[in-house]
């Protein structure tokens, strides 16, 4: 019984020792592009939210991040903080997001175990199994909040780290960053792709006539 509890207590102290994935992986933030704009009004950014078990997500650089993506793109005019809205003259849509990362990790102990006893500190195949899911739900509304379009979309990834798994997680966050860029294009995407099939733009500029 003692020989069993003293194995656990070692896995146990091994596995919270190991190192944490960083998941708060904020891609940088890209410069404008010049041309010519898809929708000649305004967007305004408002509720930007990051639902994540982990709190230190930091929902200004997402928003950042948000602003930055929509402005390359060239979909609207101008792309603003709704704060704004007080100073806007004529038509202009606002945007609320919901931005969902999701990490789990796992481990293969089918592999890992020598390295949690006995071969503590040399065996070096430690596979740490990664998963992370990345969603972005959006809606755009006009001045007087009504919806216009909405939708939601999503990545999951895996990624595997097979020696020295326990310590080594640049391979994971990697992929995190990638999967953030992705995801953030994706909506990009799908918020060009409401517009265009809509005719958001050209319904707003004959509202405001």
């Amino acid at each position: 019984m003692f020989f069993k509890t003293h194995i656990l207590c070692i896995a146990l102290a091994v596995v919270c020792s190991s190192c944490s994935v960083d998941v708060r992986q904020v891609p940088l933030a890209n410069d404008s592009k010049s041309g010519p704009n898809l929708c000649e009004i305004p967007v305004l950014i408002g509720d930007v939210r990051v639902i994540s078990y982990d709190a230190r997500h930091d929902s200004i650089a997402w928003r950042t991040y948000f602003l930055s993506a929509l402005r390359d793109r060239r979909i609207f005019k101008d792309t603003l903080n709704l704060e704004r809205a007080g100073t806007m003259k004529g038509s202009f849509m606002i945007m609320d997001i919901v931005f969902r990362p999701t990490y789990t990790n796992d481990y293969n102990w089918w592999w890992t175990w020598p390295a949690v006893y006995p071969l503590v500190g040399y065996w070096p195949v430690q596979l740490r199994e990664g998963t992370y899911t990345a969603s972005v739900e959006y809606r755009l509304l006009d001045r007087s909040q009504r919806i216009l379009a909405e939708d939601k979309v999503e990545i999951r990834e895996q990624e595997s780290v097979t020696m020295y798994g326990f310590f080594r997680t640049k391979p994971v966050e990697q992929m995190i960053y990638q999967v953030n860029q992705e995801i953030v294009l994706k909506w990009v995407e799908s918020v060009e792709r409401s517009i265009r099939n809509q005719d958001l733009c050209l319904s707003q500029e004959k509202d405001e006539e």
